[in-house]
């Protein structure tokens, strides 16, 4: 568990006092009672610093982000639901779809082209006036609306059309002027905003409304297909201000079912832009989650997003929507963690990027040191002893990434030659020998590119060992393979890095693991390196073949919960903030990267109770 000093909450009592001074909202006064009692008592606990007291578990680096202004909260039909606005399965069916076209199974999946047929059958006009009229019906903002201008980010996005976030800025903050409210391109122009560089505002929000507000009587709301395809196209400024704060901010989706084709698509771009190295640092996305199953993390993971778990509510008033409240609960915990110091004492994120980059940037220099060489193989083809100067060169250039020895293939998987230390004396290491069946080998000539291998049992020590392998090419045509077999232990970089990393969290994982699944060093330094020379070729010594034994390290990562759990693990872009309850007293809080220039994931892990998360 994680404890740290006591913790003032200055912003959160107020900020309860207040609520019922919002009114009238859409809740009752009980419903209201309840979100203000659920905060009650989260600044009573919180203020013991006690992580457990908050019911939805907010990764560090998102509360960091709002308490920054760094923070764009994203919201769609399901927040403006808690104050009966209908969703937009709910909204084709009131505006007059026929049963017949609800029950075909092409459209139950498709509602821009159901709002088109629509569209179609009644007239645009009609059809708009009709939509408008529905969502002006709503004036009462939720509690929801409220307690997300309470966020007072810079910047808000929305699907919505109604104006019910403006209207519970204005009872949240009756003083300040009202957000600036952006539908189109020319909204830029009139209010100054560079799409290519968003400068917040001293005193009032911005609103993307990307489909239109109701209060635009001269404009469309964005509905049916076409509408879709002519908007996201005329108002190319606003959108390229869309993907540029989804692509430089962290993004907190709420009341959104990710299912819009377009909004789904303007995140693809954010998401490609970081891929294709167009973006210096990695979008960040999260999203309120209801209705959880057991993949439903990866699933999101898989999109590029956190997927977070609000609050149960099954205790919420009869009348009140679990769901909202649960939305309103998880609105209350990020209010008070903004408002706390207890997520800062979790924040791993600055510790796994210095990891990642210091594993990283050491087997980079490994691999490149590869490819210059592997460059002027070629030329060495006749020439026994000048090869034989060049791969012992390297060998010394790599050191311990070499501990194992450089290797050269031919294209059928023979060794050509092979440069080892002196000290590795084992006969059979210069024995003949055909790695045609080897996984790297056959991934190598495949597909032709440079890579780090996943770990294996050495044919020699039974150390796990990995591999840094560069094809040798002529053009495009595979001319063999060269390696460099390395083993933690002697190569010492992981093992620096988990002794600082277990200094300052003494009950803290240092997860290494290859994308088999198998860690690559004992995440809790379980046991040492090997120093027996058993399984070790005739005259070699330990000391030269420092390494942790393969079948320890399998054995300890199939029956490790954290490291199976990790394993299966996806990364979102690049890094995943991943929580594994164990027991109702004990969670493990985990930061997870993809390792650079390999197919490696470093996890670092604490250990918390966190009461909401358990159900």
């Amino acid at each position: 568990m994680i404890v740290s000093g006591g913790e003032p909450f200055e912003h959160l009592p107020e900020i309860l006092a207040a609520i019922d001074g919002w009114r009238p909202l859409s809740e009752d006064a009980q419903a209201l009672a309840y979100v203000a009692g659920y905060g009650a008592e989260l600044a009573r606990e919180g203020r013991q610093g006690r992580i457990d007291a908050y019911g939805t578990f907010l990764p560090p680096r998102l509360v960091a982000a709002a308490r920054e202004g760094q923070l764009v909260p994203f919201f769609g039909a399901g927040v403006s639901a808690a104050a009966n606005v209908p969703t937009w399965a709910r909204l084709l069916e009131r505006l007059g779809i026929s049963p017949e076209v609800m029950n075909d199974p092409q459209a139950q999946t498709d509602p821009l082209t159901v709002a088109e047929l629509l569209a179609h059958e009644y007239g645009n006009d009609a059809f708009q006036k009709n939509l408008r009229d529905l969502m002006r019906s709503v004036e009462t903002p939720a509690l929801v609306h409220c307690l997300l201008a309470r966020l007072a980010q810079p910047l808000y996005v929305t699907t919505n059309y109604d104006q019910l976030f403006e209207l519970a800025w204005q009872r949240v903050f009756p003083s300040a002027p009202p957000p600036i409210k952006i539908t189109n391109d020319a909204d830029l122009e009139r209010h100054g905003i560079d799409p290519d560089r968003f400068v917040a505002y001293m005193d009032r929000p911005v609103i993307l409304k990307i489909h239109g507000c109701v209060s635009r009587l001269s404009e469309e709301l964005i509905l049916t297909r076409s509408q879709y395809r002519r908007h996201y196209r005329s108002n190319a400024k606003m959108f390229r201000l869309l993907r540029n704060v989804l692509g430089s901010r962290h993004t907190l989706f709420l009341g959104f079912g990710h299912r819009d084709p377009e909004v789904t698509r303007q995140v693809e771009d954010v998401i490609h832009r970081f891929e294709s190295g167009d973006l210096e640092r990695p979008p960040a996305f999260y999203s309120l989650q209801f209705d959880m199953l057991e993949k439903t993390p990866e699933i999101f993971a898989a999109r590029g997003i956190v997927a977070l778990h609000p609050p149960l509510a099954v205790d919420a008033p009869r009348d009140f929507d679990a769901r909202t409240a649960g939305v309103c609960k998880a609105m209350v915990d990020l209010l008070g963690a903004m408002d706390a110091e207890v997520h800062k004492g979790l924040r791993l994120d600055d510790e796994l990027e210095e990891y990642c980059d210091e594993i990283s940037a050491s087997l980079k220099r490994g691999m490149d040191a590869l490819a210059e060489v592997a460059a002027r193989i070629p030329a060495s083809a006749g020439d026994d002893a000048a090869l034989a100067a060049i791969l012992d060169a390297l060998r010394r250039r790599l050191g311990p990434l070499a501990g194992q020895g450089i290797y050269l293939l031919h294209a059928n998987g023979d060794l050509r030659r092979a440069a080892l230390d002196p000290r590795l004396v084992g006969a059979e290491r210069r024995a003949e020998a055909a790695l045609a069946e080897r996984f790297y080998f056959k991934q190598a000539k495949t597909y032709r590119k440079a890579f780090v291998s996943d770990s294996d049992r050495s044919r020699y020590n039974r150390r796990a060992t990995f591999f840094l392998c560069q094809p040798v090419l002529d053009g495009d045509i595979f001319r063999g393979l060269l390696f460099a077999a390395a083993q933690v232990g002697s190569w010492r970089t992981p093992l620096d890095c988990a002794r600082r990393f277990h200094r300052r969290h003494p009950e803290g994982s240092f997860v290494l693991l290859d994308s088999n699944g198998i860690v690559l060093l004992p995440p809790n330094d379980e046991f040492p390196c090997e120093r027996s020379a058993r399984h070790l070729p005739a005259g070699e010594r330990p000391e030269d073949n420092a390494g942790y034994g393969f079948d320890a390290l399998h054995r300890l990562s199939r029956r490790d919960k954290l490291v199976e759990h990790l394993w299966r693990n996806i990364v979102p872009l690049k890094q995943d903030d991943d929580v594994l309850p164990l027991d109702r007293g004990l969670t493990l809080y985990s930061v997870v990267s993809d390792v650079r220039h390999t197919r490696w994931k470093l996890a670092l892990s604490i250990p918390l109770s966190v009461g909401g998360l358990d159900g």
